[in-house]
């Protein structure tokens, strides 16, 4: 939910017109006064609130100074520094909050132009929300604000079987997909349910010991045949990372690559497709490209079947080094 706010402090810059310098000098006296009568515990909230600001990114430096100056520092308020509020803050407020308790500002300055002292109108858009904003020096402008992130989902693909130990991804191989789904959020994210359909070039695995896992909630259904997974994750709570872990053959008539994508559904946050780490793209399905190398032998998770032949080979070195050895030592 978003909240504007209308600020007339863009019209103050025409004081000077209606008030003479007592006037200015009155107000600016009623404000130290205001400033010196502040008891020590509503000091040390100030404090502690422009802390808390600043540390979460919503006052600069330059605008914790200036506030402390006007609260709670030992020096007076002066014209200038009306100015300087009025630079630093002028204009609309725009805030939004994801469970009606916590409030989080989007702008606090009408979006870096205290001439847009309003937010008159929004409309929703999927995906975003459109703020029309009331100027009556530059005339209406129109910002856009995108949905806030509230799940990271990155899915990776790696070499778990080489079947025929060429060290290359390819057909009759068995890829290991390994899906990351983080609530970035500060809210719990609801009745989260997650959901896979494997590339048509590739078939996957229901049986043990290769079953699909999770590490939150249950996996509820998986069927080789459609290629389909459903795990039902329940709630994610704020910074809690759910692992799901499932296993894929590559068919012997595949060709290309193959690409996984799976999303995660919930009641109270939109639809969340995993992603590519490595993609420059948001949302980019995790594509497996065949007959590209991987790195070598260790890139498999069956290191032992895979480094055998080169153990025999190291073996049979050792014992003929050995032989000679020991008939060089009889010549001797």
């Amino acid at each position: 939910m978003y909240l504007g706010t209308f600020d007339a402090s863009p019209f103050l810059r025409y004081l000077t017109y209606l008030m003479d310098s007592e006037d200015i000098e009155q107000i600016l006296e009623h404000l130290n006064e205001f400033k010196d009568n502040l008891s020590p515990g509503e000091i040390e909230a100030i404090t502690q609130f422009l802390e808390h600001a600043n540390q979460e990114g919503y006052l600069s430096e330059a605008q914790v100074a200036l506030l402390q100056k006007f609260y709670i520092g030992e020096e007076d308020v002066t014209e200038e520094d009306l100015q300087g509020l009025l630079q630093l803050f002028g204009g609309a407020d725009l805030w939004k909050t994801e469970d009606g308790i916590i409030w989080k500002p989007v702008t606090l300055n009408g979006f870096d132009n205290s001439n847009n002292y309003g937010f008159r109108t929004m409309q929703y858009a999927p995906g975003a929300l459109f703020v029309g904003a009331s100027n009556p020096w530059q005339g209406c402008e129109v910002f856009k604000a995108r949905q806030p992130t509230t799940l990271v989902d990155p899915k990776t693909a790696t070499l778990y079987i080489d079947a025929d130990r060429n060290s290359v991804i390819s057909p009759g191989d068995t890829i290991k997909y390994t899906a990351e789904i983080i609530n970035v959020g500060e809210v719990t994210r609801e009745d989260a349910t997650f959901s896979d359909t494997v590339d048509p070039q590739t078939t996957l695995i229901c049986d043990v010991p290769n079953q699909p896992t999770t590490t939150h909630g249950t996996v509820t259904s998986c069927d080789s045949t459609s290629g389909t997974l459903t795990v039902d994750i329940g709630d994610i709570d704020p910074g809690v990372t759910v692992t799901i872990t499932f296993y894929v053959i590559i068919n012997q008539d595949a060709q290309g690559e193959v690409a996984n994508q799976g999303v995660t559904t919930g009641t109270n946050f939109p639809n969340s497709l995993t992603d590519d780490p490595n993609a420059k793209e948001p949302d980019t399905p995790t594509r497996t490209p065949l007959g590209k190398p991987v790195g070598g032998i260790i890139m498999s998770a069956n290191k032992f079947k895979v480094l055998t032949p080169y153990l025999v080979i190291i073996l049979i070195g050792f014992i003929i080094a050995a032989i000679a050895n020991k008939k060089n030592k009889k010549t001797d």
